[in-house]
């Protein structure tokens, strides 16, 4: 995956693993969570619209998180910085 990549070449190599694995349970966690929403949410009238809208937040969120990250060492080689 795209992100455990810039993960490792960004880490410090002593937290490597852990971020990793953080990755792996914050995945993991996100996906109970959705389930949850899920059950409790599609079953009313327009509730699915209301998951439609719910899924859009953590969308945003690293949309705009995105804009701040810092370059990874790979990009700054490959264009000469």
């Amino acid at each position: 995956s795209v992100i455990v990549l810039y993960q490792s070449e960004v880490a410090p190599a002593s937290m490597r693993g852990a971020l990793s694995t953080l990755y792996q349970l914050g995945i993991t966690f996100g996906i109970l969570i959705a389930a949850y929403i899920d059950q409790v949410l599609v079953d009313r009238h327009e509730g699915w619209r209301m998951v439609m809208g719910i899924i859009c937040i953590p969308a945003l969120g690293l949309l705009v998180g995105m804009i701040f990250l810092p370059r990874s060492p790979r990009w700054l080689v490959q264009t000469g910085k």
